[in-house]
Order: C-alpha cells, then structure tokens, then sequence
C-alpha cells in the first residue's frame, strides 16, 4: 500500500519511493494521469500513436511540479466568467463565497486522496473508491459526476473558443457570423488530438497555458486602468440573493479538479506533502480569482460580460488575448478528455491488447470520437459560456466534489473499522450514528442548495431560448 500522511514509513527526502513492478500491472488507466505525464511518466513515444505503454518508465513528481499541475487544472475558462459571476452574487456575497468554496474544495481535495489510501485496491480511481463505499451506486455516481464535469467543462472550452472565432473573423466573411459554425470548426482538432496516445507531447502546454491566463489577466487590468473607472463601493450591491444561484454553480466550477486529483496524488514522489501542495495552490488561485474578479466587477460595472474578454476595448491586445486563451484551451480541452477516455477504455476494452491489436486501438479511437462530439453536442445545445460553466460547477462540483468525498471517506472510515468513537476536542464524544446523522445533514444541505441554483441555471436557459438572446447582457 501507498504511504499514509503522517505514518512513520512516508518517503524521506534523500529516499526514492519504490514500488515493484508487478503492481504496475495492476494500475488502471487513470492513474496514468495528467501530473504523471506532465512529469514523463509514459514509455509512449510522441511520434507512435499506437505503441504501447511501458509501466516501468514512471517517473514520480516533485511537490513543485505538482503544485504547477495542480494549478493548471484549476486556471482556465473559469477565470474568465467569475467577473460575472461576482455580478450575480454582489460585491461581498461573491468574493466571501469564492474563499468559502476554496475553503470547502481545499478539505474535500484532501479527503478524496486520503480515500485513495483508505481504499483495497493500488492505485484506486474514483469509481473505485466508489464501488468500495457503497457498491454499485458508488460506481454510477462516480462515473455520473465524472463524464457530466468533462462534458460540461470541455464544452465550455468549446463554447469560449466558438466565441472568439466569431469575433476575430465574423467581420470577414459570414460563415463565421454564428458562434455555432464556429464551434463546429473547433471539433476536429480537439478530436485529432483525443487520439494522442500520451500526453508528452502537450506536456509543454502546461507552463504555455498558465502564461497565456496570466498575459489574459495582466491584458485585462491595462483596459481596465485605460479605458474605464470605477465607481464608488456603494454604487454596487453588496449581496444579490435573487441571483446568487448563479454565482454558486459559476464559483464552484472554479475548483472542479475532484477528477483528477488521485491520478495527481498517485504521481508524486513525497505523498505526505499533497495537503501542503493543494492547499498552496488553492490560495493562490483564490487570490489571484477574487482579486481578478473584484476588480474587472468594479470597473465594467453592469456592463461585464459573461465572458469578461468581451469587454475588452478592440484592438491588437483583445485580439492576442483571443488567441492565446484559444489555443490554451484547445490543448486544455484534450488533457481533460484523456483521464475519462482512458477509464472508459479499461472499463470497455481488453487493455492486454493495447498497442499490439489495431482493431482495438480503432475502437478507442471510435470511443473517444464519441466523447468529443457528445461534448460538441452539449456545447451547440446550450452555447451559452455562463451557463454551460454554472451547470457544470452545480452538478460536478456538488458530486464529485462536496457531495461523494466526505460520504465516501466517512463509509471506508467505518467499514475499516478506523472509528469508534469520534472525538471533538475534549468536550464531546460523538458515536458512529451521531456522526452519521450529521455527515447526513451536511450532504442534505449541500443537494438542496446546489438543487435551487440548478432551477435557477434551467431557468436561464429557457429565458434566453424564448427571448432569442444568445448571449448574456
């Protein structure tokens, strides 16, 4: 089994963590994750699309590298909506709710890895840990919030793309008049790179990507201190109750990474370091987001868009911003595609012939096909960039990131016989059912209020389809 945070046996600085061999065999395809490709971990060479994988070739991941994955996962398209989002919860009611989420996903990212080494299994994925807990209904919730958080985050990328390519080239010719047509442009290569049998060759895109947000958000701040002035604090509101709904699934999408935190975890070197390395990331993308959001609020006002580049004065620097975010995210989409392609792969395939049977690497490639045009579907269905972010923050983060952690790791807690009596502080004792009781009143909370922002995100949708209004004022 894996080290243990805090156990006496975790890997020392001047240690290499050894695992044999034969337990490779055993390592389903999650766990050759994002962090571990990022940090070579695949004997794939990047010109063989179908040769197969070497378990012997991994390589583990500093905390360092870890932590630039970590906070690659969670930079992206979402950044970019959270000035609207702000706008739908208030001056205040947004940026407490965006530290309170950050509070929330730090806790629930830790205790999903420490359901990891609670787990039977080696290298266990989250339908894993799932079916563990609770059996087949663990497996389907699992794999629920999984594929419907890929869906919805990789077709937002779509969605933020289509956009940008109506307006840089809308004004040229009128097949590029419609955000759809443009994201129907978008679709083959996201599929062409779906096929990419390892990730080495977008693993550059990493630190690439994290200098594109951050060239985005410096590009912003100039427009913002050339272009526009802020007004007086009491001139906003300072909580918007009707649409803080709104707000709560577009927050919450910020921190949706509960998928990929495993396979990240698995990867590294020092495993007892993963709650320093999560928790550093996430206050830096906490203060960078609230800080990015406040201040374009500030500033737009009213005005801010759904996707806050569109409020950007026209000219070379939106137009750099446009591409630059574009290409990222084009790279972005494929690196989310791959962790729930491959899991599918292992859960429908026969994984002993990979790379040697072509008819079974066409069937992954037609499985993975698959992926991307339902993706594309989902995106040319609800081509709203707010919305289709808020669906997935309210759904997948709920799932996979408030809803299954606390319920999963409490179960294996119980049923490896771990507690007994649960102390707190030194004033109360609490048994297993009381516990339970209040671990059930928790998730109760939690489906009822991420359930009125879902209504609230319906509602949108059928607003905006009956007035004709493609995008957000």
């Amino acid at each position: 089994m894996d080290n243990r945070y805090g156990s006496a046996d975790v890997v020392g600085t001047n240690q290499r963590h050894t695992i044999k061999v034969s337990d490779y065999a055993s390592i389903n395809q999650e766990a050759r994750d994002i962090g571990s490709r990022y940090a070579g971990e695949d004997g794939v060479s990047s010109n063989e699309l179908f040769e197969a994988e070497d378990p012997k070739a991994l390589v583990q991941a500093s905390s360092l590298r870890t932590f630039f994955n970590i906070t690659k996962c969670f930079i992206g398209a979402a950044s970019f909506e959270l000035p609207w989002a702000v706008k739908q919860g208030g001056l205040i009611g947004g940026s407490v709710g965006l530290v309170f989420l950050g509070i929330i996903s730090q806790f629930t990212l830790v205790i999903l890895a420490k359901c990891g080494h609670l787990a039977s299994k080696s290298y266990p994925t989250y339908p894993d840990i799932g079916r563990e807990a609770f059996g087949k209904t663990g497996v389907i919730l699992a794999w629920t919030g999984i594929i419907a958080s890929t869906i919805g985050a990789c077709g937002s990328y779509l969605i933020f793309i289509g956009s940008s390519i109506q307006k840089l080239l809308g004004g040229y010719t009128a097949v590029f008049e419609y955000s759809a047509v443009c994201t129907l442009f978008v679709i083959p290569p996201v599929i062409m790179l779906s096929w990419l049998r390892s990730y080495k060759v977008l693993a550059p895109t990493s630190i690439l990507g994290i200098c594109a947000l951050l060239f985005s958000l410096v590009a912003t701040w100039i427009d913002i201190g050339m272009y526009h002035e802020a007004k007086s604090f009491n001139d906003y509101p300072a909580v918007q109750i009707t649409s803080y709904p709104l707000f709560l699934g577009n927050a919450a999408f910020l921190y949706l990474i509960h998928s990929v935190v495993l396979p990240t975890e698995q990867s590294m070197a020092n495993k007892s370091r993963f709650p320093v390395v999560v928790g550093t990331s996430i206050v830096f993308v906490t203060i960078l987001n609230v800080a990015f959001a406040v201040t374009a609020y500030l500033f737009y006002g009213e005005d801010t868009k759904q996707n806050v580049i569109d409020n950007l004065h026209p000219g070379v620097m939106e137009i750099l911003v446009r591409i630059f975010l574009s290409l990222d995210l084009l790279f972005t989409a494929a690196l989310f595609l791959f962790p729930t392609s491959e899991i599918l792969e292992f859960a429908l395939l026969d994984r002993t012939l990979f790379g040697k049977s072509r008819n079974v690497e066409m069937q992954r490639n037609l499985l993975r096909f698959i992926m991307v045009m339902v993706t594309a579907a989902v995106a040319l269905a609800i081509p709203f960039f707010s919305v289709m972010t808020g669906l997935t923050g309210v759904f997948g983060s709920n799932l996979l990131g408030f809803l299954l952690p606390p319920s999963i790791y409490i179960k294996l807690k119980y049923s490896k016989g771990h507690w007994g009596k649960i102390k707190l502080g030194k004033l109360m004792r609490f048994k297993k059912k009381t516990w339970g009781l209040l671990a059930e009143l928790v998730i109760c909370s939690l489906i009822f209020l991420f359930g009125i922002a879902m209504l609230a995100f319906v509602r949108e949708i059928i607003d905006k389809y009956t007035s004709g209004t493609l995008l957000d004022d």
